[in-house]
């Protein structure tokens, strides 16, 4: 009797499981203040670009663009990159040309 009890409570527990709505939880090491993104790491506004970070030097320009690398030149998603610069991003995204800046409270300066 009690495994027919624990089976019935197990199959009802994923029946509820499955009926409730995927929530999104929050990222708590995010800074407050910067936007929340959708269920696929993406922010809502800009097409779903992101500017996470950039780093310039002499021979290098780099940026993080929704967690991942890129250089001048290289395709993120369906948007090539155009220009890094201090604190933004200029993309082409299929003719239509994106700026994505950092927040100001995310800006560091290193030198």
């Amino acid at each position: 009797m009690n495994a027919r009890l624990y089976a019935l409570l197990c199959v009802g527990l994923l029946t509820v499981l499955r009926a409730a709505p995927a929530a999104a939880l929050a990222d708590p090491t995010q800074p407050s203040g910067t936007p929340h993104l959708n269920a696929a790491g993406a922010d809502s506004g800009m097409g779903g670009w992101r500017l996470n970070a950039t780093h310039i030097t002499s021979t290098k320009r780099l940026a993080v663009i929704n967690g991942t690398r890129v250089a001048e030149g290289d395709l993120i998603g369906s948007a090539r990159v155009l220009r890094v610069s201090h604190a933004q991003v200029k993309l082409d995204a299929q003719g239509e040309i994106l700026t994505l800046r950092l927040l100001q409270a995310e800006v560091k300066k290193t030198r």
